[in-house]
């Protein structure tokens, strides 16, 4: 009977130990785990910092060429009215030219009646 108690000792300090170990690394995987899930969180904080830190930077560049195109086509439509206004200008110059002319030549033909009479 002494060695049958002794081998249950044995048995039951033996299953205690190994209840304790698997406790310990049962809360050894838990803190790896958390840690694990920790990192993982950490990368996918990064991760979104990194898109939105990209997606903002195409976001500013597409800004930047929508107001250089707008810029540009504003410059452009400005020449194009400055054009027309020199355009207009010239137009008024040599309508207003032709009507003097058109009075010179008629005082010219007024003082040559009047000579003749």
């Amino acid at each position: 009977m002494y060695n049958r108690d002794k081998e249950i000792y044995r048995l039951k300090a033996l299953n205690e130990e190994t209840a304790t170990n698997d406790l310990r690394n049962s809360l050894i995987l838990e803190d790896l785990e958390a840690v694990s899930v920790a990192d993982y969180l950490k990368q996918l904080n990064l991760d979104d910092e990194g898109r939105r830190k990209v997606d903002e930077e195409e976001t500013t560049k597409k800004n930047v060429d929508v107001l250089q195109a707008i810029t540009k086509a504003i410059d452009i439509t400005k020449q194009r009215e400055e054009e027309k206004r020199r355009k207009a200008e010239e137009e008024e110059r040599e309508r207003v030219r032709k009507i003097e002319e058109e009075r010179e030549r008629r005082r010219k033909l007024e003082e040559q009646r009047r000579k003749v009479r």
